[in-house]
């Protein structure tokens, strides 16, 4: 008879310990991600002297993913980094203007949340 017991009660204790295991690997239904804030900071001027300069440029990003469209062809407008995600802060370098002409470029910042930020550029002759 206390063989009998003691197959039962390890039995009954496998099942429970079993049963025990399944019911605590429940699966969490995936959360889809949420984006974060998109924060562009710069020191550009409006109006770029005809010497021009290097200025700063910040992105944040935080989830997002972010990437810069320019206008084609401006070749005196150097931006080290086009794309990235999270918080880049870089320098923007604007080569002196040795033509005739004023010139203006528009920069496009946009963010994987579909925010953009636009940053319009003069530089006198």
């Amino acid at each position: 008879m206390k063989i009998i017991t003691n197959k039962y009660l390890k039995i009954h204790s496998a099942i429970f310990s079993l049963l025990l295991l399944l019911s605590s690997c429940s699966k969490d239904l995936p959360v889809a991600p949420q984006a974060g804030p998109f924060e562009v900071t710069h020191d550009i001027p409006v109006s770029v002297l005809a010497s021009g300069g290097s200025y700063n440029l910040t992105i944040d990003g935080t989830t997002n993913g972010w990437w810069i469209v320019k206008s084609e062809n401006v070749s005196w407008l150097t931006i080290n980094r086009m794309y990235g995600s999270a918080k880049v802060s870089q320098q923007i370098t604007i080569s002196p203007n040795t033509g005739a002409n004023a010139r203006e470029v528009t920069i496009e910042i946009k963010a994987t949340n579909n925010e953009s930020k636009i940053i319009k550029i003069s530089q006198a002759k």
